[in-house]
């Protein structure tokens, strides 16, 4: 089987490593063709998929290529992180434990299981409400209030982000409440975090967030996350990614210009596009801020052009090369952004 589908897909493998998935997706479509049956041309293709954004194409693939071979652990690896991020939790762990069945070694898969077992455990307890758009689950009666107050600013972020964006997801919206160190269990966040968003809007509620103005803030910055996400699920920078959330969030914003007023030397962007996770406390309201500010740079520029910039990255290979075609690039939008740190001085 190996070697029967080994010279055809070595460049499409190739590409893969070399990070071109959509040639990589070619290729391996041209050796289906003629091996439609074949594992391994299928776990390839499912890979492939999935760089590219297209987890319901990946899915298909991978459990076609599992179908076939069971015992494929690395189509299973992958099938199970693109079930778990569409929020299926219990049939995640069930690819899982399928796949190391009479199986040794395996550590990572097996330390992810472990920890999706016990989400699924915490879970077992939460109570669930939401209205249909929203399924928001939490940790006991005492946060039903709560859960309330979120679910009533959700919907009203939903349709003002959804006007602004033009998008308006109509899958249901996962809501996940957690205390603190049950927050910091499940995500591994850096402790400064207070949300996040995986496929499923993870919030920090209880002993981080007594402030409801700040709650709010934070809620409608994760779905902001997930509403952009609809739009683009690949291909957008972190930096973006956080400061499209930020202005979309409710209130005022000096401390963004207070922040780049008050730095020596500012983040390069491309230092922030994989994201903020490894950045100290001290580094990262500067990086928020620069984003923040980058961010409003181009909703201004792209007006109503903005959702279709954000959908153009999926077939572009960087932000640049999706604003030159509206006229302007990130090397115009970090001059804008030092002389706003210049003027803020």
């Amino acid at each position: 089987m190996c070697a029967q589908s080994s010279a055809p897909a070595d460049p499409a493998w190739a590409a893969l490593k070399d990070g071109d998935a959509d040639k990589a997706a070619r290729l391996f479509r041209r050796a289906l063709s003629a091996n439609p049956s074949d594992p391994l041309l299928l776990l390839g293709a499912g890979i492939a998929a999935h760089q590219l954004g297209d987890d319901a194409q990946a899915e298909g693939a991978l459990r076609k290529a599992l179908k076939i071979e069971p015992r494929l652990t690395p189509a299973s690896a992958l099938l199970g992180r693109i079930v778990y991020d569409g929020g299926d939790l219990d049939e995640a762990i069930a690819i899982y434990e399928r796949a190391l069945k009479g199986v040794s070694g395996e550590a990572e898969m097996r330390a992810q299981l472990e920890r999706w077992r016990n989400e699924a455990r915490l879970h077992a307890g939460f109570e669930q409400g939401g209205n249909g758009r929203f399924a928001i689950m939490f940790e006991g009666p005492e946060e039903r209030a709560l859960a309330d107050h979120i679910s009533g600013v959700l919907e009203t972020a939903y349709w003002d982000i959804g006007r602004r964006l033009n998008a308006y997801p109509n899958r249901t919206i996962s809501v996940m409440l957690y205390t603190q160190q049950h927050f910091s269990d499940v995500t591994r966040s850096p402790d400064w975090a207070a949300g996040t968003y995986d496929g499923r809007i993870r919030l920090a509620v209880r002993g981080a967030l007594n402030d409801r103005a700040a709650l709010d803030r934070v809620v409608v910055h994760e779905l902001a996350h997930a509403i952009v996400h609809t739009l683009a699920p690949r291909g957008i920078p972190a930096w973006l990614h956080e400061g499209l959330a930020v202005n979309f969030e409710p209130g005022e914003k000096r401390w963004v210009t207070q922040a780049l007023g008050a730095s020596d030397a500012l983040i390069p962007l491309e230092s922030l596009r994989s994201g903020f996770s490894g950045l100290g406390a001290d580094e990262v309201e500067l990086a928020y801020a620069e984003s923040a500010a980058a961010a409003g740079v181009i909703m201004k520029r792209l007006g109503p052009n903005l959702s279709a910039f954000l959908q153009s990255l999926e077939s572009v290979d960087s932000v640049d090369m999706g604003l030159v075609s509206f006229g302007f690039t990130t090397a115009d939008v970090e001059r804008s952004l030092r002389a706003q740190s210049r003027n803020a001085k």
